[in-house]
């Protein structure tokens, strides 16, 4: 069977270093009258101090739903680290060339966030102990603006029995099985996407600014509050977490940047759905497709066709929608599209390390 036995190494007075942890056993055997005993010995280290954390970045302006990056440098390889975010824990990885013990965090800072955010870095050793640093944040504002979506009945004859013949224990009612999958499969859909982008290549796989889609329109911006009408009634409200962009219909669909795909496949609301991990836990989503053109394992350059923009999943006409992730958090794809931003908050913070 197995046995757990926990000690406290200070309350022993034992000092930091090598040691040597020995087990015995003895059953109840009446061999010699003694029982028969064994012993084995395992090397242990001790380790009473928790990891040193330098901060090396010292400006970090982040818009509301935006991304933010710190730069830090550790005393020893650490058993977990990153960044602590009003609860969401965001994983560091190490910088190739920022010189040994640099590692890097990309975290997502919420459209709603508030001014106060409470964020700190932390490291865990092996040995379980952990040290916090608090690290100066400035929040910058955003702009959400609002629409309103009006769902027709030739919509929901459209739409819904897709979804049906998907799950049949959908309601018969258009409109509430349409609540549903508008409601609770987008929820599921997030957090699959939260699960699929919890790991991530930990060396960059992406350089220079992300391609948008060639010659599109933006429909729809990140970060806006939806209302859902129907014959005049509220009966939904949610935030669309993206860019939707409109082409011509079947339009080619390029990776925004280069990286390892990672998902293909149907995903609820979002429809043909490919997700691309560009390393370090920044990754890109491409949804309603009408056709995927790779498969989870390939490589992709930055500018390779994935798929044909389509109206799969909840979307009401041929369309493209983009999303940016930083560790399965959504953040506003425009500041990854840009080469200013960029410049300013990914590579001249790198270089001086």
């Amino acid at each position: 069977r197995d046995v757990t036995v926990t000690f406290d190494p200070r309350s022993l007075g034992l000092a930091e270093g090598a040691a040597t942890v020995i087990v015995a056993a003895q059953d109840n055997s009446l061999w010699r009258f003694k029982g028969n005993s064994t012993f084995r010995e395992f090397p242990v280290v001790i380790d009473l101090l928790p990891p040193r954390i330098d901060l090396l970045s010292t400006v970090h302006n982040v818009r509301k739903g935006g991304t933010g990056l710190v730069v830090f440098r550790l005393n020893e390889v650490p058993e977990s680290a990153g960044v602590e975010l009003n609860g969401t824990f965001f994983p560091a990885y190490p910088e190739e060339g920022g010189g040994e013990g640099v590692y890097l965090v990309y975290f997502a800072l919420p459209p709603d966030a508030d001014n106060a955010v409470k964020v700190s870095l932390v490291a865990e050793d092996g040995a379980g102990n952990e040290t916090r640093r608090s690290f100066p944040i400035r929040v910058l504002a955003g702009k959400f603006p609002r629409d309103t979506i009006r769902i027709s009945d030739g919509f929901l004859e459209r739409k819904v029995p897709e979804f049906q013949s998907m799950d049949p224990s959908l309601d018969s009612d258009l409109l509430k099985a349409y609540l549903t999958v508008n409601r609770e499969w987008r929820k599921k859909n997030h957090d699959r996407l939260k699960e699929l982008c919890s790991t991530s290549t930990p060396r960059r796989l992406w350089s220079g600014a992300f391609v948008q889609m060639e010659n599109t329109k933006n429909m729809s911006a990140y970060a806006v509050r939806r209302t859902y009408v129907y014959k005049g009634r509220v009966v939904d409200k949610q935030v669309h977490l993206g860019l939707d962009l409109a082409s011509t219909a079947g339009a080619p669909v390029p990776a925004a940047n280069s990286g390892l795909v990672v998902f293909a496949e149907e995903l609820g609301i979002y429809g043909q759905t490919v997700v691309i991990d560009h390393g370090q836990g920044l990754f890109s989503l491409y949804s309603h497709l009408g056709g995927i053109f790779v498969s989870v394992g390939d490589s992709v350059e930055r500018g390779q066709d994935v798929g044909a923009s389509g109206q799969t999943g909840m979307a009401g006409g041929d369309h493209l929608h983009f999303s940016t992730l930083v560790s399965g958090e959504f953040v506003n794809p425009i500041e990854w599209l840009d080469a200013h931003w960029i410049a300013d908050n990914i590579d001249n913070k790198l270089s001086l390390f």
